[in-house]
């Protein structure tokens, strides 16, 4: 992984309180330099647009599952140890960030009825499926075990079908014009329809630049991660829709 950590995802936790909205920038002055800046919201976030779903010909008749309620997901998830985080936004749709381990690699519900699962793109396609799998299992709890049967098969495919980075053009791509010039971009997208639920994995790449009249930059949270120039990373994502008569239906306290 390079050495980065002024971060979008990174960003999009100061946003839900869990990192301090400063972005720390070193000067060649015995002071540190901090600029406060707006953070930076990553898909996840802020629909520019929000993925939309794409109605994907299926070969042989599936079976229509239930919809499973946003509201049963999310106590799995806080009954599996994972810490939520709200956001808002700048539309008003609103939904939760959920960390455990790793504030990299997090699960987002929204109030639209979609789950996004990000692990980071590095190391083999085996460690990518290991992390994920490790969000799978709290789907395990709640999805039928032939829709997650069938997750797994449609994501190990996938996982086995993309190359360690992106390269060529992305199917998107959102460029911020901030102060960091921030672009989040969307490659290898590939789309089904899982029994009523329907699914997307993809690589999301982002990248920031620390201003030219700074030494470095970094995020305190993360220290000994300083990066000059551009930083960039790659978010290994599976985005699912719940079919119309889930969402968030049930408690969400």
């Amino acid at each position: 992984m390079n050495k980065l950590t002024f971060l979008p995802l990174a960003a999009l936790f100061a946003a839900c309180g869990v990192l301090p909205r400063d972005v720390v920038v070193v000067t060649a002055t015995p002071q540190p330099a901090t600029v406060q800046t707006e953070p930076i919201v990553s898909p996840s976030e802020t629909p520019l647009p929000a993925p939309t779903k794409t109605a994907v010909p299926t070969r042989t008749p599936e079976p229509e599952w239930d919809a499973v309620p946003m509201g049963d997901i999310e106590t799995a998830l806080r009954e599996e140890g994972y810490r939520r985080f709200p956001f808002t936004n700048d539309d008003g749709a609103s939904g939760f960030s959920w960390i455990k381990a790793n504030p990299y690699e997090q699960i987002t519900t929204r109030e639209d009825g979609m789950i996004e699962i990000q692990v980071l793109h590095d190391g083999s396609a085996v460690a990518r499926a290991n992390r994920m799998e490790d969000h799978f299992a709290v789907l395990d709890r709640v999805f039928p075990v032939e829709l997650m049967a069938q997750l797994r098969q449609e994501h190990a495919a996938y996982n086995r079908s993309v190359s360690s980075s992106v390269t060529g053009d992305p199917d998107e791509t959102y460029a911020f014009g901030d102060d960091w010039n921030t672009v989040w971009a969307e490659y290898n997208v590939s789309d089904s329809n899982l029994g009523g639920y329907d699914t997307r994995f993809s690589l999301w790449w982002s990248q920031s630049t620390c201003p030219p009249q700074y030494e470095y930059c970094y995020y305190p949270s993360f220290p000994g991660l300083e990066f000059t120039g551009d930083s960039s990373f790659v978010f290994h994502t599976v985005l699912i829709w719940l079919p119309d008569e889930g969402g968030l239906l049930g408690s969400n306290s």
